[in-house]
Order: structure tokens, then sequence, then C-alpha cells
């Protein structure tokens, strides 16, 4: 029988062990999206302590998207040598780390004047109360190519793996709520239709990076508000990326 100290892997993906540390926001790093030594320092300790898969608190694959003060970005190739500095601290002790990738949108109070926030539909947010700019097909299609960027930068990087994240209230999850998307094209409507944007975000992820480089989701599975997505279409989407030879 496995114990939580026995090694195990994620695709060809080798971990030490079974320990894991989710994705949790630091507000740690610099306003330009550079890493702080106070960030760093995270990340040590948490290598030092011997987790086996650390998975990175929100980075943002766009400017905008960045839901808080203090988070990291990876929107650009001039960030890829920045981010080198955050797997050799994690890889000096043997433990491996993802990049959680993702847009924030409009459950946010960061920023609000600076940025034309994209949601799916233009629906007020329940707690913030913003309301989003619809995106068009073009601002999907932004998007996703963006999605795909960044993964090709923490690859290079030398991130071990990617996260998509898509639960929180966080744009990919907007799209899977009904009540936040109320689009009348193939992006709304029924789950198929409502997931579809998480589909080819993780279809371009892994056309670009192949099939043998870890690309893991983070979804939930109940907004805990009226107009919620429900388990059983969580499930289905969780099904379809399992056919399509998503990692985790």
């Amino acid at each position: 029988m496995k114990n939580l100290f026995d090694s195990t892997k994620i695709n060809h993906l080798e971990l030490k062990n079974r320990i894991v540390r989710s994705a949790t926001w630091e507000n740690l790093a610099l306003e330009d999206g550079k890493l702080s030594d106070e960030l760093l320092d995270v990340y040590k300790k948490l290598a030092e302590g011997q987790v086996g898969l650390i998975i990175t608190g929100f980075l943002s694959v766009l400017k905008e998207g960045v839901p808080f003060n203090g988070g990291m970005i990876l929107n650009d190739d001039s960030l890829i040598d920045e981010y080198k500095k955050l797997t050799a601290v994690v890889h000096d002790y043997g433990s491996k780390i993802i990049a959680q990738l993702a847009y924030g949108s409009t459950q946010t109070s960061f920023n609000i004047k600076d940025y034309t926030f994209w949601g799916p539909s233009s629906v007020s947010e329940w707690q913030t109360k913003h309301i989003a700019k619809e995106m068009t097909k073009d601002d999907i299609k932004f998007l996703i190519k963006a999605f795909g960027d960044a993964a090709e930068r923490s690859k290079k990087a030398g991130f071990d793996g990617v996260q998509i994240h898509a639960a929180h209230g966080y744009l990919l999850s907007q799209f899977l709520n009904p009540y936040l998307n109320q689009r009348q094209d193939e992006y709304g409507g029924n789950i198929e239709n409502r997931s579809r944007i998480i589909i080819e975000i993780y279809d371009e992820i892994r056309r670009r990076l192949g099939p043998d480089y870890p690309i893991l989701l983070k979804i939930n599975s109940q907004d805990f508000v009226e107009e919620s997505i429900t388990p059983i279409e969580c499930l289905q989407v969780c099904k379809v990326l399992d056919s399509r030879g998503i990692d985790a």
C-alpha cells in the first residue's frame, strides 16, 4: 500500500513524495511582476521542508488580469529569466514546481480604474458589483493565445508543468457559471459551450508543449450562489479534459 512519502508521477514528472502545496496567494511580487526576495524565500522554505510538488500562487497571463496587488505575471518573454530564479530555488532541494496560469476578471478591487476587465457577459459580479466587458470572439482567441504564450514561457523558465486556473470566480470559472455567462454563441448556454474556452486553452497548451509536459486544471464544482455550476456539470468538464489527455 502506498503512503504519503512514497514517490509518484504525474505524466512523466517524478515526484519524491505525495505532498502537494496547492496554489496560495502570496501577495509578495513587485509591481512589475518581478520576484521579491520575500517571495523567493517562501518557496525556498517550502522546498526545504521537502514538499514534493509546489503549485505557485496566481500567475497572470496578462498584466491587466492580476486581481490583487503583489501578483505574479508572466506576460512577456523578458520575465523568463526572472522566473528561472524561482524554479532554481525549488529544484535545488529536489522539489518540483508548477505554474498556476490565470486571468482575474471582475472579482477584484485592484486597479479597477486602470483596466477594462473581460468577462463572458456584461453582468454584475455578486460581491464586487463590477460589470465586465463582454469578450468578443477575437478577445477569446487573444486570451487563448495568451495562455499558450505563458505556458511556453513557464516551460522555458524551468517550471515542471502548468495548472489552468478555472475556479473560485475568476474569468474561466465565470464562463462555467450560467449567471455570469449569458452568451448566446458557442461559448454560452449548455455546459459543453460554457466550458469551451477552457477546453480550447488546454488544447492550445498541449499543442505547443507536447504530450509529455504536465498540464493540470483547478476547478470547483459549486459556486455557492443561486445560479451555479453543478457537481454533475463539473464532472462532465473533467471527463472531457480527461479524454483529451489532461494529467490531473
